[in-house]
């Protein structure tokens, strides 16, 4: 079945990035199956970009010392045990 769907709009955050995202669909759908398809299709692809990007760059690492962390981060209590 061919569902036509409008521009994504992207909820924007300053602190992850979005929220995600909406989409409006321009076609009525049929049954809860097409929907799902189209409800599964972008956090699925998401998943499979992330996937991908993971390997390459596990593949591209060197494996060597954890860098210093900057004193911008020197008082973090997530850091604390690592810089003192």
């Amino acid at each position: 079945m061919q569902i036509k769907l409008g521009p994504s709009l992207f909820i924007p955050n300053s602190q992850i990035g979005t929220f995600g995202a909406v989409t409006q669909f321009k076609s009525l759908v049929k049954n809860n199956t097409d929907m799902f398809d189209v409800s599964f299709a972008g956090p699925a692809a998401a998943a499979a970009t992330s996937l991908v990007l993971f390997v390459v760059g596990l593949a591209w690492s060197t494996g060597g010392d954890i860098p210093k962390v900057s004193p911008f981060h020197c008082h973090s209590a997530l850091t604390h045990r690592w810089t003192g």
